[in-house]
């Protein structure tokens, strides 16, 4: 038994990322100029894979209104009724529709997409994402 793992901790004042991928999927982050970027590091096998394995992380930092998109792999392997893969690929595109979004936006808007092409296809994992949105707050003085 395994789980493959995205842990993050976000500090929200600074917007600071400190993170370790353990064999997951690569979140997504929407730059304010409408780029969508991976965050294409991973440090390590899934959790349980092997004993004694020990993991890294790394760190980054976000900017203004930058957003962050994690997600199963249940969203980019979930299958239309001809067996084909929604993809990262399609992710990443879908994604930059998005500058300056509402996270809830976002999600919807996946969220639909995603329904209109399983159609009435019957899906085998989990189908979870997470959408965040980091705005620095001006100190006032």
């Amino acid at each position: 038994m395994f789980v493959t793992l995205f842990l993050g901790v976000l500090n929200v004042e600074t917007g600071q990322l400190v993170y370790c991928n353990a064999g997951h999927n690569y979140p997504f982050i929407i730059k304010t100029d409408g780029r969508v970027e991976e965050l294409r590091r991973t440090h390590g096998t899934p959790l349980g894979a092997m004993p004694d394995i020990s993991y890294g992380k790394s760190e980054m930092q976000l900017d203004n209104r930058d957003i962050l998109m994690l997600y199963t792999d249940g969203v980019s392997e979930a299958i239309d009724v001809n067996e084909n893969q929604y993809t990262e690929a399609r992710i990443k595109r879908k994604l930059g529709e998005f500058k300056d979004a509402k996270p809830e936006t976002i999600t919807k808007s996946m969220i639909s997409d995603l329904n209109i092409f399983v159609g009435e296809a019957d899906q085998f994992d989990d189908i979870t994402m997470l959408v965040i949105s980091w705005h620095h707050k001006k100190k006032r003085g």
